[in-house]
């Protein structure tokens, strides 16, 4: 029984690691090329002009992109029925 359910999983599992590892890395290019925007926009003094630092969707959009980098690194292979399907 446990090989019919864990089959199909290990079958693709090469698959599913390089689909992973893929991912990372595209998720790493987009957060350096955000990161190294940001650091132009705002840390070389009054480079932002009139533009607000507080409140700004940058510094949320940095929260955002520095919150789901442990969740896309934290991504581990389940079986369809572990919780993924009820809601």
């Amino acid at each position: 029984m446990v090989l019919i359910v864990l089959g199909p999983l290990l079958f693709f599992a090469p698959q599913l690691s390089a689909a992973k590892h893929e991912g990372l890395l595209a998720f790493g290019g987009l957060a350096e090329r955000y990161v190294r925007g940001f650091e132009a926009k705002w840390l070389p003094g009054d480079a932002a002009g009139d533009e607000a630092l507080l409140g700004s969707a940058d510094i949320q959009s940095q929260a955002d992109l520095a919150r789901d980098r442990p969740a896309a690194c934290g991504c581990r292979p389940r079986a369809a029925g572990c919780g993924l399907t009820r809601r």
